[in-house]
């Protein structure tokens, strides 16, 4: 009985420890900072649910803040809170390395951008952010994420 006993401890505190990290972040309040934070060079317009599954390969999320530029380089704000966030990293990091690419070809200039991008999973959540400022704009949201 006592090995029993051991053994069911040692399974619950494995299971505890594999639990995924409980975070909450306020996706809105995140997104209004880096929106009038003055770290992109063209002003960013939000896009809608259908343009961000669109745009994201079909993404399936819980909630999204999400904001592009309408000109031709890459600045963009993407906030996802998912249920299976593992997948929602995969799928941004996909888009993430055919947006390097695409850009390479034909806007060299925003690589670098692009290569410097805030790319961050935090429990349910995957933030991606790039822009012009991109050292400001990483410590913007590390501190966000702090609290």
């Amino acid at each position: 009985m006592k090995k029993i006993l051991i053994l069911i401890s040692l399974l619950l505190m494995l299971v505890g420890c594999s639990q995924t990290e409980t975070v909450e972040l306020d996706l809105n309040a995140l997104y209004q900072q880096l929106m009038t934070s003055g770290y992109f060079d063209e002003e960013l317009e939000a896009m809608s649910d259908n343009l961000i599954v669109t745009e994201y390969n079909n993404i399936s999320y819980t909630e999204a803040k999400v904001a592009t530029n309408a000109g031709a380089n890459a600045n963009q704000i993407a906030l996802f809170k998912f249920e299976d966030v593992d997948q929602g990293y995969e799928t941004l990091k996909y888009y993430l390395e055919n947006l390097e690419t695409n850009y390479a070809s034909y806007q060299p200039e925003e690589v670098k951008k692009i290569e410097n991008a805030t790319f961050i999973k935090k429990g349910n959540y995957v933030l991606l952010v790039i822009g012009d400022d991109y050292q400001s704009i990483a410590d913007l949201v590390n501190n966000f994420i702090e609290g």
